[in-house]
Formats: C-alpha cells, structure tokens, sequence
C-alpha cells in the first residue's frame, strides 16, 4: 500500500469510529429525553419560562452540536 492509500484507510476508520461515537451520543440524549418528562423552570437573561425537561435536554444537545460543528476545522492539514 501506498501512503495515499493507508491515509485513505485511516480516514474511512476515523470517519466510521466518529459516527459510531456521534451516533451512540444522539441514542444517550434521546433516551435522556425520553426519560425525563417532569417539568423544569428556565431563568434566561430577559425571562423565565416552565419547560418540559425532555425539551430543555433536547436544546441543550441542539445546542452543543450546533457550537462543535461551527468550531470544527474545515479541510486537511497540509
């Protein structure tokens, strides 16, 4: 095998490896979710609101995958 060819192989394993841990991270917050249906009280800057806590878990895991795709470097090293 060429190097171009084990660091295809390499990026195929890493790119199965992190969906299998992005995969395995949704089925934890939705399970989470799910579990949880009691109501939670939100104090946010400019209001407070009552919301189920399976919506706030929801958000919250909107949220941080939102910020990690945006702060995730585009393109290869060179």
């Amino acid at each position: 095998m060429t190097n171009t060819e084990n660091s295809k192989s390499e990026n195929k394993s890493r790119l199965s490896l992190r969906t299998i841990v992005v995969t395995v991270l949704v089925v934890l917050v939705v399970v989470l979710a799910v579990l949880n249906k009691d109501e939670a009280k939100i104090n946010l800057i400019f209001f407070n609101r009552e919301l189920p806590l399976f919506i706030v878990i929801v958000l919250a895991g909107l949220i941080g995958f939102i910020a990690g795709w945006l702060t995730t470097r585009r393109g290869g090293r060179k």
